[in-house]
Order: C-alpha cells, then structure tokens, then sequence
C-alpha cells in the first residue's frame, strides 16, 4: 500500500477487553482469527486527528449509544479509520485478533519536508526583526512570504512520496551466519518494494547498489536472485536455483544466499519435515 503498517495480536481470556474506549492517530484493520469479540465504534468527533491529540485520547463519552455495535467472528475484518472512538468486549471463552494500523503521510509530513527544503534558503534562516521599523519589518516580511511560495511552487507531493518510499529500509531479518536454507525452505524478500538493479555479467565483480537509501555491494548473482524474487516471491531455493541455472552454478547460488541473508533481504522459511 506504500504506507507504515504494524500489526497487534491481541488474546483474551477472560470477559472484557485490552483498553477503554479510545480512539487512535492512524486507521486501523481489525482481523478476527479465533473466538468472537463485540466492537462498539463511535462516529469521529476531530476529523483527521493528528498524532500531537493523543492527549485526548482518554476523553471519549462512553455513555453515549455507540454508532456501530458489531458483532465480530473469526474470518471478519473491521475498517476503524482514524479518530472513530472503539471498544472491543470478548463474546466467547477466549478470543484472538489482530489489529492492523495503518499510518499515511498527511499535509503536515507534507509541511515539515518543505521546512526541510527551508532550511536551505538564507533569507529563511534569518532571525525575524523585532526593534526594527515598521518599513524594514514589512519588507522582510514581504521577502519571507515571495521564498515561502517559491518554496511551495516548487514543491511536489508525488516526488515527496517517492522520496519516502526510498528512504525506507528493508524490514530486516536475523539469519544464523552460515547456515544455508535447505533446497525445500521457501525463501521471500524483506524489502519492501522493487528497486533498480544493474544488469550485469555473471563474471562481472560486486556492484554498487542503494537500497532504503543504503549502499551496498553485492554480487552478480545477488543481483540476479533480488531480480528473479521480484517476480517470483516467494520461491523455494529448489525453484530459484533452477531459474537462475543457466546463468549462476550451485555455488554462486550459494554466495548470493548467504551475502543476502547477511544483510537481511532475505527470510527463511524453513518446510515441515
């Protein structure tokens, strides 16, 4: 979806549930996996609400008749967008969910990456001028006012965006240093989306490649396995090997597992046995 996501488990034992009514700063999936849970969710009061309202968080009106009041049992999802007050009761024995948050960039991130680009303009750093005339402060303000809509005229939110999403570091796995999968262990990429990769020779040597705005230098066959997960995600080693047979041999295959298992683009897992 391109956007920050982090997921809770939540196991309830006994009646009630984890919180008080509350709302959150970012949208939020619920996944009924085992037993029922009620939800109580009331309209939004602040539209959009932004993180620095947390403190408000804890006032919320649970004497008032909830807007929705559902019933949730497991393979149900629930769409809580952000600032809806909610609450959830248990209905069953015992009850498992997860939540889901999703947290999208706004104006406001928009904001603080043109104070970014600010911070580069001279005139911007200077300090405002408090015992100055009135002519000289108007006119400074005027010159500060013609830098902020250059400033916004040049800004792009598209290339804000982009920007973000290459920043991002893979979401890294711990792997045992030396320990290769078996030829069965599904292997799958942590990083998060595709990035560009050189197109080079088997016998090339390492070349020089910026994931999550990191630089790494990774083999040819390296390169070949990102390329050929890209498309392929996730694969068993078997499958993989026999994709890139007429290119690599078994032991470049190996080199590249184990150089991209150390820098945690890969995870392992391992098939039942």
């Amino acid at each position: 979806m391109g956007i920050y996501t982090d997921a809770n488990a939540y196991l309830t034992f006994l009646k009630g549930g984890a919180f008080k009514p509350h709302w959150d700063f970012m949208d939020v999936l619920v996944v009924q996996v085992y037993g029922n849970k009620r939800w109580r969710v009331w309209n939004a009061e602040v539209p959009y609400p932004y993180a620095v309202e947390m403190a408000d968080r804890a006032k919320v009106d649970a004497s008032k008749a909830p807007d929705q009041e559902v019933e949730m049992k497991p393979g149900d999802v629930l769409f809580i967008p952000r600032g809806e007050p909610h609450s959830a009761t248990v209905s069953t024995k015992h009850s498992v969910h997860l939540t889901i948050g999703l947290l999208s960039q706004t104006g406001v991130n928009f904001l603080s990456h043109l104070r970014k680009a600010a911070a580069n303009d001279p005139i911007l750093r200077m300090d405002l001028p408090r015992h100055s005339s009135d002519e000289q402060s108007s006119a400074h303000e005027a010159a500060l006012k013609h830098r902020l809509h250059q400033l916004i005229d040049a800004a792009n939110m598209s290339q804000f965006l982009l920007e973000g999403d290459l920043s991002r570091l893979p979401a890294k796995q711990t792997a045992v240093a030396g320990e290769l999968p078996k030829m069965e262990d599904i292997l799958r990429l942590t990083l998060r989306r595709r990035v560009s990769l050189p197109d080079v020779a088997p016998d090339a040597g390492a070349q020089l490649v910026t994931i999550g705005g990191e630089s790494r230098r990774l083999l040819p066959a390296s390169l070949d396995v990102l390329r050929w997960l890209f498309d392929h995600d996730p694969s068993t080693l078997l499958t993989l090997t026999a994709g890139l047979s007429t290119r690599h041999g078994q032991d470049s295959i190996e080199a590249a597992i184990h150089e991209l298992l150390q820098f945690g683009f890969l995870a392992v897992n391992q098939a039942a046995h």
